[in-house]
Formats: structure tokens, sequence, C-alpha cells
């Protein structure tokens, strides 16, 4: 078993957690595709808890293309697969079997428009199989 963790990623937490839903129990290659699909938004990921006004799309029904949880997610996945090389596991027969986003911490800024910054945590656990 192969684990990575993205601590304080810049993504929404909402959409890190349809994304998760979304790779949850596939192989990481394809999970590689559908997500670089996803950047180039020519596949949607189908929104299941956050959909509120989200609008639908064909065959999926309510669907965004979440492009910077994207990046960010393809980023941890070549992290798994290098951290699946050093354990001597076949990086090309990874399926993911745990995925999962948490709210980060809230990042205050101030001055006349102070805000919130929007944090997230995810976590990917991938297993061989034969």
């Amino acid at each position: 078993m192969a684990r990575v963790v993205g601590k304080n990623l810049q993504i929404s937490s909402k959409k890190a957690y349809e994304v998760a839903n979304f790779i949850r129990g596939k192989k990481a290659d394809s999970v590689l595709r559908d997500l670089q699909l996803v950047i180039e938004k020519k596949k949607a990921v189908p929104y299941r808890r956050y959909h509120m006004n989200v609008s639908p799309k064909r065959g999926i029904g309510p669907g965004k293309y979440p492009v910077n949880v994207s990046f960010e997610i393809i980023k941890l996945i070549d992290s798994l697969k290098a951290n699946a090389k050093e354990k001597g596991l076949d990086e090309k027969n990874l399926v993911l079997l745990h995925a999962a986003a948490h709210q980060g911490p809230k990042i205050r800024h101030n001055g006349r428009q102070g805000g919130t910054r929007k944090n997230a945590h995810f976590e990917l656990v991938a297993k061989e199989i034969e």
C-alpha cells in the first residue's frame, strides 16, 4: 500500500470532495487520463452532494469542471506512484482504495477587503492488484 497526503492545498474542500468520489476505486492511470480530460473541459465531474445551481451535463446529471482541484490531484497521484515504486509495488496496477478531502485551516487576511482563503487537505491510499 502506498499513501500520500496533500496538506493546505489551495483548493475548495467541496470541489475536492466531489473529485474524491469521482476517482475512488479506479486505477491510477485511468484517473490521470480522466483528470486530464477534466482540465481540458472535455469530461465533467458529477456533483452528488454540493450540486445547488449546478447545470446538468449529458449523461451524468449535475456536473462541473474543477480544473484547479484536478491539477493538484494529478501532482498527488504522481507522488503516489513514486511512493509505490519506492516500496517495490508495480505502479501500473495501482487502484485507489481511499480518496478523502478534509477542510484545512481558514486563513484570514486583513485590509479593506479582508476575507478567508480556501484550504483543503487531500489524502490518497492505493493498493496493488494482480
